[in-house]
């Protein structure tokens, strides 16, 4: 099977917010899990823009690149680069993991045109953003819940796939009102089984390169 490339966009932009790791950290867990899952045939880059741009390798198949910053963004959220289209140049799949973020915004206009299938997470959130406003998660061709609550209120015309994945929204810095505390699962006192959420991702992720190649044929 030729190697798999999947960019992770997302997330990321939230810990210079907070002045943590975490979500490079749960980020990173993520990819590793799909990676092993791929039994290796897989590559994440894990992809944001900052003020010390530069790639390193963080794993076997897992890579962190940040991209130099396009002016002076007033929150991290709306950090962007110009090196964007480059640095998806290579990738098959985009996986965004927020939908408020100027840089995923971008990597789905991207994607979309460039052919190439995308996944966005969806937390149940509730906040005013050029994405929500313009409905740009429809662009997507799975979403993806880490709660069944937040899978059953979602209004979408799109495929929902549940990865269960236990986060503390509030702990990653996320700007908007986060779902009530039941509709995050696993259930309080439950660790992330980051082994059995590598599984589904690369489930998901193989089925839609899979359905592109096709389509492409």
């Amino acid at each position: 099977m030729k190697p798999i490339t999947v960019a992770y966009l997302g997330l990321l932009d939230n810990d210079r917010a907070t002045g943590t790791r975490r979500a490079e950290e749960h980020l990173t867990r993520l990819a590793q899990a799909a990676v092993a899952a791929a039994d290796f045939g897989l590559t994440v880059e894990l992809i944001s823009a900052g003020e010390t741009p530069g790639r390193q390798t963080v794993s076997a198949g897992v890579v962190r690149t940040v991209l130099p910053l396009a002016g002076k963004p007033q929150a991290p959220w709306n950090a962007v680069s110009w090196q964007l289209p480059e640095a998806l140049e290579h990738a098959d799949l985009v996986h965004l993991h927020d939908g408020y973020s100027r840089l995923g915004e971008a990597a789905l206009l991207i994607a979309k045109q460039s052919r190439l299938p995308v996944c966005i997470t969806e937390y149940g959130l509730t906040g005013h953003w050029l994405s929500s406003e313009l409905g740009l998660a429809e662009l997507a061709d799975v979403v993806i819940c880490h709660a069944s609550q937040v899978a059953r209120r979602l209004t979408t015309s799109r495929s929902v796939e549940v990865v269960p994945c236990k986060l503390d929204l509030s702990r990653l810095g996320i700007p908007g009102v986060p779902p009530r505390p039941s509709d995050q699962e696993p259930p309080d006192g439950a660790a992330t089984d980051y082994r059995a959420a590598g599984e589904r991702l690369f489930a998901i992720y193989q089925r839609l390169i899979g359905s592109a190649l096709e389509a492409a044929a």
